[in-house]
């Protein structure tokens, strides 16, 4: 949802689901500030740091993109551990 011209994720959205606006993520839980970023074929690296109300981590995750509304999240290290998330309408 929109709140004061930028999108928020709405307040009865799952926990998983976020919101990618440049350099920055969304989500309930807390945001990340993307630090690095390497593009391979049709997956996305990220190196970013994430703050929630206690902590703050950095954290690498790649995402794929598997069409223009579906990317799945990969976990290094952990071959099995997707998770699929899908554009919500505009």
């Amino acid at each position: 949802e929109k709140k004061g011209g930028k999108l928020s994720v709405n307040k009865d959205s799952e926990l998983s689901g976020f919101i990618i606006d440049g350099k920055e993520l969304r989500g309930k839980m807390g945001t990340c500030r993307v630090k690095a970023r390497k593009d391979v074929k049709s997956t996305v690296m990220l190196l970013a740091e994430c703050s929630t109300d206690i902590a703050i981590s950095t954290n690498q995750f790649s995402l794929r993109m598997d069409d223009a509304n579906r990317m799945t999240r990969l976990f290094p290290g952990m071959p099995g551990m997707e998770m699929t998330y899908y554009r919500c309408p505009q």
